[in-house]
């Protein structure tokens, strides 16, 4: 079994004219028509699954929608169809009993 911990329950939101470089890859536009595409372009939005729960890694499903009401400080396991399992207060170490830390992912 591989433990990832996840905190957020909401995607990583990306903003293509926020990428370094955008701007460069759509040369310049020579009418209104080419602006107007070029301006949808860059306010288009690329939502990545920050949950671990989404079927279509890397980006959201929607799936982080079952985070919503997980209780703080608790762990949440849950099946490959993204339904709670179990939760536990903690993780040990089958070997010798000892706590498992999982990382904080801001950390």
């Amino acid at each position: 079994m591989r433990g990832i911990r996840h905190d957020r329950d909401h995607p990583y939101v990306v903003k293509l004219k926020d990428l370094p470089g955008f701007e460069n890859l759509l040369g310049q536009a020579d009418n209104d028509e080419q602006k107007n595409k070029f301006e949808k372009l860059s306010n288009y939005e690329i939502h990545l699954c920050a949950c671990g729960l989404s079927k279509n890694k890397p980006f959201c499903d929607g799936h982080h929608a079952k985070t919503m009401k997980e209780e703080s400080g608790k762990i949440y396991l849950y099946d490959k169809d993204g339904n709670v399992i179990t939760t536990l207060n903690k993780l040990t170490d089958s070997e010798d009993g000892n706590e498992i830390d999982l990382p904080n992912e801001y950390e």
